[in-house]
């Protein structure tokens, strides 16, 4: 908890402070991670080292003979005196959850390459060099990889000796993962708000926008200029006394990063890949803190029982193969994917005529029209999609004492981003300044988007707990087509996250109601949840996909 408030409190301080040398931050990040990698070597050298030599030593052995000695070693030595073991239960995610994370951890490495090459073009002056600035993104990277390969590796592991330094060592490394998010998320915000300068000729051409419209600017930026006094790093645009846009003005102080940085080559490759990298980052965060928060929660867990006896190794061994045997029946799920290909393609097209309407001044208004109207369609299709099958899946087997505690943790906190997102679209609808359609189309967005999230997450987390009752259930597969077409439709959802409502100028409506400064740390602190939980819902309906059919307990 100390360090999370303080991850929160040294960004924000570096950036309102006026007096804060550059980089004096620095150094607790660097014992961050270096504590973290630590961590994770004590880890590789004392407690995988004695599973991992074992396992080279058996390599050229027969299952067999390997299944014998392990029946040896568990009449032997009981639970409590292993080192480690290996949980047989999905307690720490699916395959699919931390194949994600790979992908987003790979992206999170990009960032941080490109943020690290940008330290380069820094000005060779006495206040721009500075040692903890190199030092830090080099560890941040180190921390990146050691940990992905762990958690990927390594996430059903249970640890049953030197309990306490492990508890100590994996809540260390949520905390570092919780303060990477935030402190990515401060500096982004930060520097949407400085790239995203509002045009002023784009104002006075753009005849969708009214008198009334600029008054209400005016009102938010003075209100909003006065608050923060010494955001240095913010440009506010300056309205003039009759309520049209004039220059950009900052404060009086001028930051040390602002005079160091030059936007030579790496600046403007980190300035235009940012906005689409750094939710990588955020949400490789929050898989690897949901992870670790589960592994440190199954300290001292008793390891499964394994069978004692030699004489089932032949039936473990079929069995083994059985399971690792990959087989797909796409049975009963033509339709909903048809169906979910047609919304998919619908939605590209719509972001495509959004993409190229938006840029030009006469044609604003019909493409947000477009846009929100594509967006109501593919929420309404989904939130009924949801409903059918519930209705269809209510006849399978319910278990209630299936554990997905790390999917329903990461649900749950994922949906408040898209909760903030619609909340706050709500309110602009309803009471922005523009008399036209766009209002009250962002207002019907955001009530379907709240009753299509809320219906999506009940379902998901109650289909997670379902499998087939009888052979008729495993053979006809109610609803399975419906959970098709709304994992496709999830796939479309993720994708206007990621390329509409990313940037603020994608968001006219809120970006004129709640202005530049407000609406883009509200984007930048919802909309990476809000794109994680698309995401998570596209592999958990994988997951009830593939499972919610069978007869098996998996």
């Amino acid at each position: 908890m100390l360090l999370i408030v303080m991850g929160i409190s040294f960004p924000l301080a570096e950036i309102f402070a006026q007096s804060i040398p550059i980089g004096v931050f620095e150094g607790f990040y660097i014992y961050l991670f270096g504590m973290s990698i630590f961590f994770l070597i004590y880890v590789y050298l004392f407690l995988l080292r004695s599973s991992t030599s074992r396992c080279c030593q058996c390599r050229e052995q027969s299952i067999e003979d390997t299944q014998r000695e392990d029946a040896l070693l568990n009449q032997t030595l009981p639970w409590r005196q292993k080192t480690i073991s290996l949980s047989n239960q999905n307690h720490t995610g699916s395959f699919y959850l931390r194949l994600g994370a790979v992908g987003f951890g790979i992206g999170s490495l990009i960032h941080e390459g490109l943020m690290f090459g940008q330290q380069f073009e820094t000005e060779l002056a006495w206040k721009c060099i500075n040692l903890a600035m190199v030092t830090r993104p080099i560890a941040q990277l180190m921390f990146t990889f050691i940990q992905l390969y762990f958690i990927f590796l390594n996430s059903k592991m249970l640890i049953h000796r030197y309990k306490i330094c492990a508890r100590f060592g994996l809540m260390h490394m949520v905390a570092t993962n919780i303060c990477v998010w935030l402190r990515v998320l401060v500096v982004e915000t930060v520097r949407e708000i400085q790239d995203e300068p509002v045009n002023s000729k784009d104002h006075t051409e753009n005849s969708s926008l009214d008198p009334s419209s600029y008054t209400n600017l005016a009102h938010n930026n003075n209100a909003i200029s006065d608050a923060v006094n010494g955001f240095d790093e913010v440009k506010f645009m300056k309205l003039r006394e009759d309520g049209t846009p004039g220059k950009y003005m900052t404060t009086e102080y001028t930051p040390i990063l602002l005079e160091c940085l030059r936007y030579d080559i790496m600046g403007n490759v980190v300035k235009s890949a940012s906005p689409y990298l750094y939710p990588c980052t955020i949400q490789y965060s929050l898989i690897a803190a949901g992870i670790l928060l589960i592994m440190w929660r199954n300290i001292g867990t008793p390891a499964p029982v394994t069978p004692s006896s030699v004489s089932d190794s032949e039936n473990d061994i079929q069995r083994h193969k059985k399971n690792n045997r990959v087989s797909v029946d796409c049975s009963g799920a033509n339709r909903g994917l048809f169906f979910g290909i047609f919304m998919l393609v619908v939605i590209i097209i719509s972001m495509i005529v959004f993409f190229v309407l938006v840029e030009r001044p006469r044609f604003k208004a019909s493409s947000i029209i477009v846009t929100h109207s594509s967006d109501i369609l593919l929420y309404v299709l989904a939130s009924l999609a949801v409903l059918i099958a519930a209705i269809r899946v209510r006849h399978l087997k319910f278990h209630r004492d299936r554990d997905n505690n790390l999917e329903e943790l990461l649900l749950i906190i994922s949906v408040t981003g898209v909760y903030v997102l619609a909340v706050f679209g709500l309110v602009a609808g309803k009471w922005c300044n523009s008399s036209e359609i766009r209002g009250p189309l962002v207002m019907a967005s955001s009530v379907v988007v709240i009753f299509e999230s809320t219906a999506q997450t009940l379902f998901i987390m109650n289909g997670l707990r379902r499998s087939a009752l009888s052979n008729v259930h495993e053979r006809r597969k109610p609803g399975r087509e419906f959970v098709t077409f709304l994992l496709v439709c999830n796939i479309a959802m993720w994708g206007l996250n990621i390329f509409e409502v990313l940037r603020a100028a994608a968001s006219p409506v809120l970006l004129e109601f709640y202005g530049v400064v407000a609406w883009n740390i509200i984007a930048h602190i919802a909309m990476p949840l809000a794109m994680f939980y698309r995401f998570h819902s596209i592999i958990c309906l994988a997951a009830i996909w593939n499972n919610a059919y069978k007869l098996k307990v998996h």
